[in-house]
């Protein structure tokens, strides 16, 4: 699937399954996407948004149940700005392949697979979960955010623009990981 801004004030979403193109008019507060299970691992491709797409935008990926492989959501061909909505993405692995920014807040939480890409993310505050890493050695996760909460079983590589604050009193209260930072 991919979603993309084509018309002014209207945003799309596209499948590669049965070729359809559905536009849609903005909406004015949430935005969920959301995968079922069932057979086949899906790719949520998101490739930019309208220019005045301001709200929130959610994605709730589903499991693939013969495999036990979870859907995927990459970040890619165009940057993704939602002004100031809030971005929550729940997928088994995320790559940030194209800028994601907002003044709202991020959630990130990679439920099977890792966080990857280079890409910057822009946000009030991030909030990074991962069963594998976020980032790596030389390919961190690149940031421009006033805090950060973590909970990431693997590693964590990071690179902030700015200050950085350790928590800001979300779910988490500061930075776990299981692996080399």
């Amino acid at each position: 699937d991919a979603m993309g801004g084509a018309i002014a004030g209207r945003s799309q979403i596209d499948s590669d399954v049965e070729g359809e193109i559905t536009f849609f008019v903005n909406p004015l507060q949430n935005l969920i996407i959301k995968t079922t299970d069932g057979t086949g691992a899906d790719q949520i491709h998101i490739e930019g948004v309208d220019a005045n797409f301001d709200a929130n935008l959610t994605v709730q990926a589903g499991v693939d149940v013969d495999t036990n492989n979870d859907d995927s959501v990459t970040f890619q061909t165009a940057a993704t700005s939602i002004i100031s909505g809030n971005l929550d993405i729940a997928a088994g692995s995320i790559a940030l392949n194209a800028a994601v920014t907002t003044s709202g807040a991020v959630s990130l939480n990679a439920t099977n697979g890792s966080i990857t890409g280079t890409s910057l993310v822009t946000a009030a505050n991030a909030h990074l979960e991962a069963t594998g890493n976020v980032g790596g050695s030389g390919t961190e996760v690149e940031l421009a955010v006033g805090g950060l909460e973590a909970d990431v079983d693997g590693s964590l590589y990071v690179d902030n623009t700015g200050a950085l604050n350790i928590g800001f009193g979300g779910t988490l209260t500061g930075v776990m990981v299981g692996g080399d930072s």
